[in-house]
């Protein structure tokens, strides 16, 4: 049970922090006299959603190329984060540095990023690129044809 509560828990601080505080608000308990087991399972119940499929009015992110950039004290240094039926694609980054960034480079569900001169330094560590699910990564010359769902810990340097 405690497991259940702990999901609720993190369900629940998820929702907020992506800023769906509708959806947040509206899951109050039904019936606070319910023994905790009861409340949690009503409340995780309330919180799953469909997710629609991808059609034409889904937005696709390609053709993107971003270079000569400097950012000191981001959240994250970059976040890819395309959808399995639909990936982000041909993605271009050069000439980057990034400081007193929180987290570093995240990539996934990708076909096509290519990352030239790119320099990042964050509280995690420096130059750190977390990937999974990504076709035809290029890293400073150095290509990835495929690399899996199992997260992968590159460097770009």
């Amino acid at each position: 049970m405690r497991h259940k509560i702990f999901i609720a828990f993190l369900s629940l601080l998820t929702a907020t922090s992506t800023l769906d505080m509708a959806k947040a608000q509206s899951l109050p308990y039904k019936n606070k006299n319910l023994p905790i087991e009861e409340r949690v399972e009503d409340l995780l119940n309330r919180m799953k959603t469909s997710i629609p499929p991808v059609t034409e009015e889904t937005p696709a992110f390609r053709n993107i190329h971003i270079s000569n950039i400097v950012c000191r004290g981001s959240g994250r240094a970059m976040f890819f984060n395309g959808l399995p039926e639909m990936p982000i694609s041909n993605i271009t980054v050069k000439n980057v540095v990034m400081t007193e960034a929180t987290d570093g480079v995240v990539i996934s569900q990708v076909d096509g990023v290519t990352l030239e001169n790119v320099y990042v330094e964050s509280s995690k560590g420096n130059n750190i690129l977390n990937v999974k699910n990504a076709k035809n990564l290029t890293v400073d010359g150095k290509v990835y044809e495929e690399l899996g769902a199992k997260e992968e810990i590159l460097s770009l340097k």
